[in-house]
């Protein structure tokens, strides 16, 4: 038995050998694989009679059509050149280029009415990016308050340990110098581990 390439080469075979005058084409590339529509096409384009066919293969007419005979609501509207003749007159726009299994970004956008898989996995990638830079961005805040509250910490010490010393007692003006000092640390402190609790919590969340 024979395949449907194989008939559709035959079939070839025999209208190079004896030509009609006239073809008449229903969707002639149904059902056939690429090579086969090759050949079809190739044979074709060296058809020297008339050819009227029916097709929703875009490739195809593309390829053979030199007049469109547009049918719409029961009426004829013939456009006297090829297939992109007709869509500049029209303004309409060209469906899938159509070989077997083609679909375009666009023909799968609008037969699915929302994004193609392709934009759709370039929104989840842009998304993605964008929560991670956010992300950094929060742990950067985070990490500079954590060593201003360690540099805080590390001169309240200081001043604690000098201000414990006997001697610091004999200089009247140094005792109210550490004094102011550790009073404004210790609000510097209170402001920053205020603002590390709410940076470290909207972290967490980026994390959960």
């Amino acid at each position: 038995m024979l395949s449907g390439g194989e008939k559709s080469r035959l079939a070839l075979a025999k209208l190079l050998i004896d030509p009609p005058n006239l073809l008449l084409m229903d969707e002639p590339t149904t059902h056939l694989d690429i090579p086969s529509i090759d050949s079809l096409l190739e044979a074709l384009t060296q058809y020297s009679g008339t050819l009227i066919f029916i097709s929703h293969d875009v490739h195809f007419i593309r390829q053979i059509a030199n007049h469109v005979v547009e049918v719409r609501e029961g009426r004829l509207r013939h456009y006297p050149g090829g297939y992109q003749y007709y869509l500049d007159k029209t303004g309409a726009t060209s469906p899938a280029e159509g070989r077997p299994g083609y679909e375009s970004e666009s023909s799968n956008k609008s037969a699915n009415d929302g994004p193609s898989r392709k934009e759709q996995r370039r929104l989840e990638a842009e998304q993605r990016q964008a929560a991670a830079k956010a992300r950094r961005a929060r742990q950067k805040v985070v990490d500079e308050l954590e060593q201003r509250i360690h540099r805080l910490e590390q001169r309240q010490l200081e001043l604690t340990n000098e201000l414990e010393q006997p001697e610091t007692y004999a200089n009247g003006r140094r005792t109210r110098e550490i004094n102011d000092e550790l009073t404004e640390i210790a609000g510097a402190l209170e402001e920053a581990n205020r603002k590390w609790e709410r940076e470290a919590g909207s972290l967490a969340e980026f994390e959960s």
